[in-house]
């Protein structure tokens, strides 16, 4: 899943991010800085400078994202939105070596596997859920 929140502080921004990475709560974290929002806030459109905050994770550790967001941000109300991501049936991704222990230490049913550091780790997803077939 992907996670998406906004926030006009980019120090804000910053400490939710390394919080998430810190915690392994998240695989990755992209900051998209300097967009301009337009939104209603208390009946007015109000338009405004903020960073986007793209988190990619497990759907088992949202609820732990979201904790840490409204923790941490500086909003009241702050926009946290999950977008789901669909692999079509059928379909191998590759993991290379750089991403391979961001994944396995965010994903718990990874945790046990052991790669020398020459092979990818390849996982096959079929019906948007891994199967068995896990291949180093």
């Amino acid at each position: 899943i992907i996670i998406k929140t906004t926030s006009d502080s980019h120090k804000t921004i910053k400490l939710i991010a390394n919080t998430l990475l810190n915690k392994r709560y998240a695989a990755c974290v992209n900051i998209l800085p300097r967009i301009r929002s337009k939104y209603i806030w208390e009946g007015r459109i109000v338009e405004s400078r903020e960073s986007v905050l793209l988190i990619k994770t497990v759907a088992k550790m949202e609820k732990k994202v979201y904790t840490t967001i409204k923790k941490l941000h500086n909003y009241d109300v702050p926009e946290i939105t999950t977008i789901e991501t669909i692999c079509p049936p059928n379909t191998t991704i590759t993991i290379y070596r750089y991403t391979r222990s961001i994944y396995i230490s965010t994903i718990t049913a990874f945790s046990q596997l052991t790669a020398s550091s020459e092979s990818p780790l390849r996982m096959t997803f079929s019906h948007n859920s891994l199967s068995a077939g896990i291949q180093i």
